[in-house]
C-alpha cells in the first residue's frame, strides 16, 4: 500500500473531511478555432474579462483554444453563451475559421482558490476545484 497518495480529480472521490461542501458546479465554453496570422504559442490569461487561450499545432495549422464565458451548469440557452465567445474571439484574433465548440463543468470555491493539502487522513492529499481551466 502507498504511504502517500494525492487525490486530484475534478470533483473529491475520497471525501471524509467534506470538501464538496465548498465547491459548486459551473459551465464554461470553449471554442477551437484557426486565425489568419501568427500567433504566439502557449497559454495565456485575459483577465478582463475572463478568457483563456492555448495553442497546439495541427495538420490545418496552429490551433487555438480560448475558453470561458461562465454560465450556471443549468442554463436553458448555451447559445447566448457561445455567441459572447465567438464574439470575443473575432474582436481580438483574426479568426480564419471556428473548428469545434463544446462546454464542460467546472468545479470552484467559493473564493476562487483551489483545495490543496493534506486530508484529515495522514497521507491522503487532495487537489481541487480549480474551476475555468485558468
Amino acid at each position: 500500500m502507498a504511504a502517500k497518495v494525492i487525490v486530484a480529480t475534478h470533483t473529491p472521490v475520497y471525501d471524509l473531511d467534506l470538501l464538496n461542501k465548498y465547491l459548486h458546479s459551473a459551465r464554461s465554453y470553449v471554442l477551437e478555432l484557426y486565425t489568419k496570422g501568427n500567433f504566439s504559442d502557449g497559454m495565456f490569461i485575459d483577465c478582463n474579462p475572463l478568457h483563456t487561450y492555448r495553442t497546439t499545432s495541427k495538420y490545418k495549422g496552429k490551433l487555438i483554444i480560448v475558453a470561458v464565458e461562465p454560465s450556471s451548469v443549468d442554463v436553458a440557452d448555451k447559445s447566448v453563451y457561445y455567441g459572447r465567445l465567438e464574439t470575443y474571439a473575432r474582436q481580438h484574433l483574426n479568426v480564419k475559421f471556428i473548428g469545434y465548440r463544446w462546454s464542460n463543468k467546472d468545479s470552484i470555491t467559493g473564493d476562487c482558490l483551489p483545495l490543496i493539502g493534506m486530508t484529515s487522513q495522514e497521507g491522503i492529499y487532495v487537489t481541487d476545484g480549480f474551476g475555468f481551466w485558468a
